[in-house]
Formats: C-alpha cells, structure tokens, sequence
C-alpha cells in the first residue's frame, strides 16, 4: 500500500514532534509555541467541501469521502491544507462567533474566578484561522477583538 503525501507529511511531523517532545519534557516540562500549535491543529473543524474527493486512508484513520454541500468534521491541519488548495471552506467553530465570544467575555469579566475557556487551543486554532483563512469566519475583526479581550482578561486574573 503506498502511502498519500497527506500520510507522509503527517508521519515525519508526528515521529519528530514525539522524538523532541520526549527528549525536551525529559529534561524540561514546557512546551514550545511550535509544539502547541502541532497539538492544536489536531482539534477538529467542519468544513464544507468545494468539490468531490474521496476517502483518505491515514495512519490515524480514514478521513471522508468529501462530498460537495455535505458538511465534514476532520483535524485542522487537514482542513488548512485543503483551504490552500481550494477545495473546501472551513466553518467557524462554534465558540468562534460574534455571540458566543461576547457571552464568554461577559463571564470572564463578571466572575473572580477562572471561566471555562472557549477550546483547549483557542488561542492558537483562532490565530491558525485568522492567518490563513479570516474570509471563512463571520465578523473576523469583531471576533478577533472579543478574543484579545477574554484573553486580556483570563491574564489579569494572574496578577
């Protein structure tokens, strides 16, 4: 069985990330902004495919048949390598919208405690989406704004 260069992009990036991530966490337990956003593009997105492909065949497991109008959720990484090709639209996940971000901004600001954040990777998935594809989500700036302030907030609660 031949391997498909979305198989082999991903096999060099995971043997390496794990091969680094073992040596660095062996001796320090952080990680780098490179080796959160490898983990946040694993985060699943839905997309809306823009023309007929068929099924993937991954070492992490299949991924489609995509078929054109029919949405489909698969890892970021995957969604962003289509989106440059054309061949898909990403939908904004849920807590990336206008209103979700507002009722989020609101808690954080109203409660002394730390509020449930919008996703593990929210940071990084925002500014993944924001960079390569800002056309796919409803109120880009309003959005990226609300996101700057909850974070703004989230960090005033440190100090």
């Amino acid at each position: 069985m031949m391997l498909s260069d979305f198989d082999c992009v991903f096999c060099f990036r995971l043997f390496s990330l794990n091969l680094r991530l073992w040596f660095q966490n062996f001796f320090i337990m952080s990680l780098t902004p490179e080796e959160l956003e490898f983990f946040a593009q694993e985060e699943e997105v839905e997309v809306m495919p823009t023309s007929e492909i068929p099924t993937m065949w991954l070492i992490t497991g299949d991924v489609g048949p995509f078929e054109v109008g029919m949405p489909i959720k698969i890892p970021l990484w995957i969604a962003l390598q289509l989106r440059a090709d054309n061949k898909c639209n990403i939908i904004a996940p849920s807590w990336m919208t206008l209103s979700s971000m507002e009722k989020v901004k609101e808690i954080e600001a109203k409660t002394a405690l730390f509020s449930k954040m919008p996703s593990n990777h929210y940071m990084t998935v925002a500014k993944l989406l924001f960079e390569l594809c800002p056309q796919d989500i409803p109120d880009a700036d309003a959005v990226k704004l609300l996101i700057k302030v909850f974070a703004l907030l989230h960090k005033h609660k440190f100090k």
